[in-house]
């Protein structure tokens, strides 16, 4: 994630949050990511407000509920979101050809 992080200039929070609401469409709210992925509220503040100046997500005050605000991932985060899959699908194939090896050398050792 990092070669994803240091690409598009952006901290691991910042990457994580993208990431969250990318694949967690029904939790978008700044509430919603500190009580899900258990991040303090001065970090995920921080992290929509470097997010949203630079143009990858927008907040929305619900109509039904003024006190209720939305995060939403713009176009420009697409790219992000799929260079970040992709590491994620890459970093996932490592531990798992790691793993099977791990294995694989246990049971040739009678272990």
């Amino acid at each position: 994630m990092a070669g994803v992080c240091e690409k598009y200039d952006l901290r691991q929070m910042e990457y994580d949050i993208l990431m969250f609401l990318y694949k967690n469409p029904k939790y978008n709210t700044a509430a919603d990511i500190v009580r899900i992925r258990k991040s303090t509220k001065s970090h995920v503040s921080t992290s929509l407000k470097v997010l949203e100046d630079r143009g990858l997500i927008e907040r929305r005050v619900d109509p039904a509920n003024k006190k209720r605000v939305t995060i939403h991932l713009l176009q420009m985060a697409n790219e992000v979101i799929e260079d970040g899959k992709w590491a994620q699908k890459e970093f996932a194939q490592d531990m798992f050809d790691g793993l099977t090896q791990s294995v694989y050398e246990c049971i040739s050792k009678g272990v």
